[in-house]
């Protein structure tokens, strides 16, 4: 009967490591691929931008301060979507820590 138990808490925290290993991975996927529709973004804008006629730019709104400025805060709102998911994959890591750690003391695995 113990064995059972040392070999259920093993596969449990071989779980847990293989799932600390996959949430990094996610996370570092996610900062990835957010950079790099980020980028795609701001480029895209930045080439309508320059393809506008030059009437365009003759509009106070459609000044230079206030492109730039309007280039680097919608474009970053795309980024703060993705934080959004980070944050939300970190809670789900902290879940599963605390998961780990409560459920193994009763086996006589005590760290954390």
């Amino acid at each position: 009967m113990r064995d059972n138990a040392s070999f259920y808490s093993l596969m449990f925290v071989v779980i847990a490591v293989a799932l600390f290993i996959a949430t990094a991975m996610e996370r570092l996927m996610f900062a990835l691929s957010g950079e790099n529709l980020t980028e795609r973004l701001r480029s895209s804008v930045f080439k309508a931008y320059l393809r506008q006629e030059i009437a365009f730019f003759d509009d106070p709104k459609n000044s230079t301060g206030a492109l730039t400025t309007r280039l680097a805060t919608e474009v970053s709102a795309v980024q703060g979507v993705n934080q959004m998911i980070q944050a939300c994959s970190l809670s789900h890591e902290a879940t599963n820590y605390h998961g780990v750690t409560y459920n193994c003391r009763p086996l006589g695995l005590s760290w954390g």
